[in-house]
């Protein structure tokens, strides 16, 4: 299990979506980013530390975190 400072796990969320958005526009596939922006996304911020810790497990194969305060 890794253990990550809350604003450093937010940090690593952003940029994976960031970097999903800039390959599928490259790919010719905007749906992520289009999905978002329709639908709505709540912020990173207000994920509570389980939220973020569930969010990471679910990107990264599946390696367990424990998100901690900053």
């Amino acid at each position: 299990m890794e253990t990550i400072k809350r604003q450093d796990a937010i940090n690593k969320l952003v940029d994976d979506d960031i970097d999903s958005f800039v390959t599928g526009h490259y790919d010719g596939d905007d749906s992520y980013a289009a999905s978002l922006l329709e639908y709505g996304h709540k912020g990173y911020a207000e994920y509570t530390n389980e939220e973020l810790a569930s969010e990471l497990f679910e990107r990264f194969d599946f390696n367990k975190f424990n998100v901690i305060e900053d």
